[in-house]
């Protein structure tokens, strides 16, 4: 008998805790869906993409390389704007306007121009530079799918393996 009550309470309390661990976590922000395994289009989308054009530089699940850095680390410096015009665009630099004093202008464009001739000097070197990916119409297409996966991946809801497609 003092068998008995522990057996039909572990009865009772193992199918609820094998039904708990089969529940998929979900996670849905406004750049990704993600429940478990499975994303949404868009953010699908984004990760062929990343396996597409990014991941022999950027490595395995945006994880980085020798070459490029993790993504999953700095995708949250950036806005979903930011990331298109850095992955689009190479030098795309937008000086102030007229509000800016003419010494803090020069100052400004002088930076500019030490950045840009870093970027140079790597070009020529050993270090890979990030290209323009503008004339990729893929690139173009996909690119806030690929923010959505490099955030929910940096998010950790999503690991590195091949996701699978979310049929809602």
């Amino acid at each position: 008998m003092k068998f008995v009550l522990p057996c039909i309470l572990a009865i009772g309390i193992f199918p609820a805790a094998i039904a708990s661990e089969g529940t998929a976590q979900e996670s849905k922000t406004e750049y990704y869906h993600v429940i478990g395994n499975k994303v949404d289009g868009n953010t699908f989308l984004g990760w062929r993409q990343y396996e597409s054009a990014c991941i022999s530089c950027h490595g395995p699940g945006a994880t980085g390389s020798d070459i490029a850095p993790d993504l999953t680390a700095s995708i949250n410096r950036y806005t979903p704007l930011e990331f298109e015009t850095r992955v689009l665009e190479r030098y795309l630099i937008n000086i102030p306007g007229d509000e800016m004093k003419d010494s803090t202008r020069t100052a400004y464009r002088e930076w500019i121009r030490a950045e840009i001739s870093k970027q140079e000097m790597r070009d020529e070197g050993d270090l890979a530079t990030m290209p323009q990916w503008k004339h990729n119409p893929a690139v173009k297409e996909r690119i806030q799918g690929l923010y959505g996966y490099l955030k929910a991946r940096s998010d950790g809801v999503l690991g590195p393996d091949r996701p699978e497609l979310l049929t809602e």
